[in-house]
């Protein structure tokens, strides 16, 4: 029988045999092991080899009334056991293990998990940086917000008493509109999506915060090398056409625009997160819709459910479609459909 435990930062493993108790720990900090063969003489109990492998079992599983408490100096580490059988039975053993020198097969594995856990602490720091660039940017976008709240209000009051200089002024916001920017997310440089695993000693990751012009009237993005926040898409009052290559998001449930009338969805990555067209009535003014997505299922079942303005059907390379259903129902509601 063999049983795997982890306590603090130490994985154990122990087994019974006939004669004596295996017990291995791995320190998964410092990547160090240590292992030995212990009996009933050496621990100094008078007991069943079985029943002190019970024992030592219940103080790694760290039950009530047992304990064990770790002790390490140079090349060897102390395991002090403290067990009360029955409630009222103390019973205090010790057992010494010496440092075990690894294999190359043993530094090996050692050396990768020394580079996953720099990889875990890599991508702690950036998910930091994220949330604190994305913060910092909201505070920034509320400070030009409200400043172009006061300048648009000013300008409303000065048109409503001047009515021959209305149209100068509405010029004049919507060029202030059109100078500014919308933060979308940010850009990772050498990390790419569909390869943010593949992590190794050099490698650096290059973060840029990504900005797109609030009047944009077309906006074609690539979700493989960036992490946008589809939510702020709703702002941009001009957009018309709308290209996302690789979204990494399912459906259309987190995105929305008032105003756009072309949507286009491709996959160059190998990554078809994209199955659902549930949320697409986000776009109400959409009239053409093309998408590339093998995992594409429920056309027919969404649209038949919602109010919608497409005139224009592509699909590219949706395997999983129906397309005998999908024809019916295109041709039923005057629907231009186009599949390859």
């Amino acid at each position: 029988m063999c049983d795997t435990f982890e306590i603090k930062q130490y994985t154990i493993v122990a087994s019974l045999n006939e004669r004596n108790i295996y017990i291995k720990l791995t320190d998964n900090v410092n990547f160090i092991n240590y292992e030995s063969n212990v009996d009933a003489k050496e621990l100094r109990l008078q007991f069943e080899l079985k029943d002190i492998y019970s024992l030592i079992k219940n103080c790694f599983e760290q039950k009530p009334d047992f304990n064990v408490s770790f002790n390490v100096s140079s090349g060897n580490i102390k395991l002090v056991f403290n067990a009360k059988v029955g409630g009222f039975l103390n019973v205090n053993f010790e057992a010494l293990f010496k440092e075990k020198l690894m294999s190359n097969d043993g530094q090996l594995t050692l050396n990768v998990n020394k580079m996953e856990q720099k990889y875990n602490t890599l991508f702690k720091r950036f998910e930091e940086f994220e949330k604190n660039a994305i913060k910092q940017q909201e505070e920034n976008n509320n400070i030009m917000i409200n400043s172009f709240n006061d300048i648009l209000f000013k300008r409303l009051e000065v048109s409503e008493k001047n009515n021959n200089n209305q149209q100068e002024e509405n010029n004049r916001i919507l060029k202030i509109m059109g100078n500014m920017y919308v933060y979308v997310g940010i850009k990772i440089n050498n990390v790419g999506r569909s390869n943010q695993r593949a992590v190794s000693n050099n490698c650096d990751i290059d973060i840029h915060n990504t900005f797109i012009k609030l009047n944009s009237k077309i906006i074609d993005i690539d979700n493989n090398t960036h992490i946008y926040d589809f939510s702020k898409f709703n702002v941009f009052y001009n957009l018309n056409t709308l290209t996302i290559n690789n979204p990494g998001f399912s459906n259309f449930t987190n995105i929305s625009n008032s105003n756009v009338s072309e949507i286009a969805l491709g996959i160059t990555n190998g990554i078809h997160d994209f199955s659902s067209l549930v949320g697409i009535h986000n776009f109400p003014n959409l009239t053409k819709l093309t998408i590339c997505s093998p995992s594409l299922t429920d056309v027919v079942s969404v649209l038949s459910r919602i109010k919608h303005n497409i005139k224009e059907l592509n699909f590219r390379s949706c395997s999983s479609i129906n397309v005998l259903e999908l024809q019916t129902y295109c041709q039923k509601n005057g629907i231009q459909l186009a599949i390859c």
